[in-house]
């Protein structure tokens, strides 16, 4: 056999045993395990009705697609008490360096949390405090529970009354009975 021969059959022994091992699953790079994951908060104190936000700084990521094989997720509560609200986060950049995870308190007091970032079979898990004040937001605007033709203002129960105006031809802003200057 030529050597010319010889190298054809060892490279076609090759390109078989590669292709049965890349079938095989062994050539294939390991993920799941970013190398360190630094959490951070917004801030110690917010105001009813405003948010904080948890952000996660991945160095190193590895997940192939960081928007699907990455799960962030948090329990967010009243300190002290068992009830917790379950909050997605959310992947923040293209490349998965960055998450973040939002929660609004309806209420002042002192909250708790743990957030949890989870990939393959790997997981961390931060957990935090921070202080609710009543700010006097008005917050979301919800259904009102007495007259479902109205809305009202869920931090403040106040009625929310959005005002519709025409403006004319003339140049006069019309609605509601009143007549405005544009």
């Amino acid at each position: 056999m030529s050597a010319r021969n010889r190298f054809s059959c060892l490279c076609r022994l090759w390109i078989l045993v590669a292709g049965l091992l890349t079938v095989a699953g062994a050539v294939r790079p390991v993920q799941g395990a970013p190398t360190q994951i630094a959490f951070s908060q917004s801030a110690a104190t917010v105001e009813a009705y405003d948010f904080v936000e948890v952000t996660l700084n991945v160095a190193s990521p590895d997940a192939k697609n960081p928007f699907t094989d990455v799960a962030v997720e948090g329990l967010f509560g009243k300190a002290g008490d068992s009830q917790r609200l379950a909050v997605a986060g959310f992947c923040d950049s293209a490349d998965g360096t960055v998450f973040r995870i939002r929660f609004m308190p309806s209420a002042p007091g002192d909250y708790a949390y743990s957030v949890s970032y989870r990939q393959g079979g790997f997981e961390q898990t931060h957990t935090g405090t921070f202080r609710a004040s009543d700010g006097h937001r008005r917050g979301p605007i919800r259904v009102d529970p007495k007259y479902s033709w109205h809305f009202i203002w869920e931090g403040t129960g106040e009625h929310y009354f959005k005002r519709h105006h025409r403006v004319f031809s003339d140049g006069l802003a019309r609605g509601e009975g009143h007549q405005l200057h544009h």
